[in-house]
């Protein structure tokens, strides 16, 4: 991850589960990495992938903590 240069912020949705979890630990140890913002149901009871309204609040109350040099979307959302 040297590519994404120092102290880049990373998102991590869907962090509680195995792959996001992965995800949060590696960018934790990175020494590049200044912040790891993890958004799951547990810390942000209100997001649902299913309710565009509450995509749009969860940006809104990021919109502070950005830029993000990463954003990983690891809910396993599935579609038809």
């Amino acid at each position: 991850m040297n590519s994404l240069g120092l102290g880049y912020r990373a998102l991590v949705i869907g962090s509680t589960g195995a792959i996001g979890s992965g995800f949060v630990e590696v960018l934790r140890v990175d020494p590049n990495c200044a912040e790891v913002l993890e958004v799951s149901r547990s810390n942000f009871p209100d997001f649902a992938l299913e309710r565009e309204a509450s995509i749009t609040q969860l940006a809104t109350e990021l919109l502070s903590r950005g830029p993000f040099a990463l954003i990983v979307d690891a809910t396993g959302a599935l579609t038809i």
